[in-house]
């Protein structure tokens, strides 16, 4: 991608970054920025933090960013919305816990993800309760890095995608070369610290890289 995703640039002038922080803030009560990058230091301020992934996990993927998130926590459920993904609609965070419910006993589900429309599994972006904290663990542990391997041993549910704006095809649209970037309206910009944005006025969601 010739740099880090989040310095990319759209066209309304604001990071990949700070886009996804703009679009999040109105659905969540913290934002845990989750970095395998123990040289990233993006201000903090509020209820907003930076966690880099726990040791001895550090640069393991979405997972160690995934069990950094689960430990600090302040709420039962984590929203892990990856960096690269500005067209998923966060209101479906919020939708798929109305329609599953909150966890009442052993058998609820633990691990939200979605069905896309061709009914193949997401489960980045997904939601994730803490009390997976010690599997996640134990998994990293074993030398376990495949996300969804892991999901899809632990209690889930995949919910068919319901959204009546966006499309699976949109939502789970992410952003891997430049020609992905230029498609969805973004484009390199200088590396300067304006990729690292004023975060004293967000309140949360999760991110990952």
């Amino acid at each position: 991608m010739g740099g880090p995703k989040e310095g990319l640039i759209h066209q309304s002038g604001l990071s990949l970054l700070q886009l996804q922080l703009d679009r999040l803030d109105p659905f969540f009560a913290e934002v845990l920025l989750l970095t395998g990058e123990t040289a990233k230091r993006w201000p903090e301020g509020g209820n907003s933090r930076v966690l880099v992934d726990p040791r001895p996990f550090a640069g393991q993927g979405p997972m160690a960013g995934l069990l950094a998130g689960l430990r600090e926590s302040a709420t039962d459920w984590l929203a892990l919305m990856p960096i690269d993904n500005p067209l998923f609609p966060p209101e479906a965070f919020v939708e798929a816990l109305l329609r599953v419910g909150l966890p009442d006993g052993s058998g609820s589900p633990l691990a939200l993800g979605f069905l896309d429309q061709g009914g193949h599994p997401r489960w980045l972006p997904g939601l994730y309760h803490r009390d997976l904290h010690p599997t996640l663990e134990e998994a990293l542990g074993s030398g376990q890095l495949s996300l969804g391997r892991w999901v899809q041993s632990v209690n889930h549910v995949f919910l068919p995608w319901t959204h009546n704006k966006v499309s699976s095809e949109r939502a789970f649209t992410n952003i891997n070369t430049p020609e992905e970037a230029a498609t969805l309206g973004f484009h390199r910009g200088p590396r300067r610290l304006a990729t690292r944005p004023d975060l004293t006025k967000y309140h949360v969601s999760g991110t990952s890289d």
